[in-house]
């Protein structure tokens, strides 16, 4: 992948982390999934293309997004877009941010991802930015809280 591809494809995920935060608040606020019609002012409902849920995986996300041992989900969604499917997951652990980042490069390249080397993040935060093909792209950030790490993993993945 290329820099500035991977530029690019940082950006769009910030777009779409920051879309699950708002998909994973109205979800866990109102209780509902994509295409349904939020009940509480200001709630934000979810794209008709869009699925959330807050807590836990939510339907239809691939098998080769990976969840660490013993992490708890806080949010995630899955979306299909342009031929794509997009999709995110936040979580917490109390593993060390190493160890978890190692978990996620190990996963992702056993799947056949390269990871771009150094961290594409602030400071504070530690990840990686990993590449299968020409569309294919997931953002894994980890930011430690001193007793526990959460941590996000995002991107386009072919259907």
């Amino acid at each position: 992948m290329t820099p500035g591809a991977a530029r690019t494809a940082v950006r769009r995920l910030a777009t779409l982390v920051a879309g699950v935060f708002v998909l994973g608040a109205t979800a866990s606020c109102t209780g509902e999934t994509a295409g349904e019609t939020a009940r509480f002012p200001g709630a934000i409902p979810a794209p008709a293309n869009v699925s959330a849920a807050s807590g836990r995986l939510v339907g239809g996300i691939p098998v080769v997004v990976p969840v660490p041992p013993g992490a708890t989900v806080t949010t995630s969604a899955v979306g299909h877009e342009n031929g794509l499917l997009t999709v995110s997951v936040t979580g917490t652990s109390g593993e060390p941010a190493a160890d978890l980042l190692a978990f996620f490069r190990e996963r992702l390249t056993l799947a056949a991802f390269t990871a771009t080397e150094g961290s594409p993040l602030p400071e504070g935060a530690v990840g990686a930015v990993f590449g299968r093909g020409e569309r294919e792209v997931l953002l894994v950030a980890i930011v430690d809280h001193g007793v526990s790490r959460s941590w996000s993993l995002g991107g386009t993945l072919a259907p």
